[in-house]
Order: structure tokens, then C-alpha cells, then sequence
């Protein structure tokens, strides 16, 4: 199952891939977005070695997704520590405690500019008429 499919419209999605909520996914759309045990956390995971707040996942002014662990916390990110500060990447694995989630980029959706596309059409054929009657006009 390809994780965009779950959520549609997310920015992103967090798949949990092991621990008590393994299969599970959650969309990620409001930044920061904390986890941890607590009852205010946006994704609450219960499984051992997990704080009360124990990381965020926030974006930056250049709208890089940003992750940090609480200072008395730890994790994993693709099996290296988690550095105070780290950029957030299209499928890297998170391991807190006994607990493991993919981070994954929703799905990019295009705008529908078939009317936008109808009216350039529409201006160029036009002018491009124009042009042929200027040509036949003074030729």
C-alpha cells in the first residue's frame, strides 16, 4: 500500500512501522506537530523508551521540514543519533524508543488549469489570424 494513498490531502504522512501502533498512519498537516506519550502530543505513542514530549517536527522560513528531539530525549534517524537539529527527508525512518515511523511526502496535486489553457489557446489562434490578415492586408 503506497502511503500517499491513505491521506490524499496531507503534506506529509508518518507511517509507524513498529511498536503498538505499527500500521498505522498519520497525516501530518499542522506544524509543529510534537510526539510522545503525552496527552497533548499530536501523535500520541505509548510503547517503551517514548517521553512525554519526545521530539517535533516543525518547518523552517525556507519551508525545510526540521525535526528535534526534547533535550532530555533520544533518537534515531535512518540509524544514526538524531543531531539537536535535523532536516526531515522524503522517507527517512524515525526510531523513538521501541517505536518506528516513516515520514513520508504527501502527494503533489496540480492545479486544474484546463480553462486557463482553453483561453491561451483561444488568444493565440486569434492572434495568430490577425497576423495572416495583417500579411494578406498589405501584401
Amino acid at each position: 500500500m503506497n502511503p500517499s494513498d491513505i491521506h490524499p490531502g496531507s503534506l506529509g504522512q508518518l507511517h509507524i512501522t513498529a511498536g503498538k501502533m505499527a500500521g498505522k498512519y498519520y497525516p501530518a498537516n499542522n506544524f509543529p506537530l510534537t510526539i510522545g506519550r503525552g496527552k497533548d502530543c499530536d501523535l500520541q505513542m505509548t510503547d517503551s523508551g517514548i517521553w512525554e514530549q519526545h521530539l517535533e517536527i516543525d518547518v523552517d522560513r525556507q519551508y525545510r521540514l526540521l525535526i528535534h528531539c526534547n533535550p532530555e530525549t533520544t533518537a534515531m534517524i535512518n540509524g544514526e543519533p538524531l543531531r539537536e537539529t535535523q532536516t526531515l527527508r522524503n522517507g527517512d525512518q524515525i526510531e523513538i524508543g521501541t517505536g518506528k515511523i516513516q515520514f513520508w511526502l504527501g502527494n503533489v496535486r496540480q492545479k486544474n488549469l484546463h480553462n486557463h489553457e482553453t483561453i491561451m489557446w483561444v488568444l493565440l489562434g486569434i492572434l495568430t489570424l490577425a497576423e495572416i490578415t495583417l500579411i494578406l492586408w498589405l501584401g
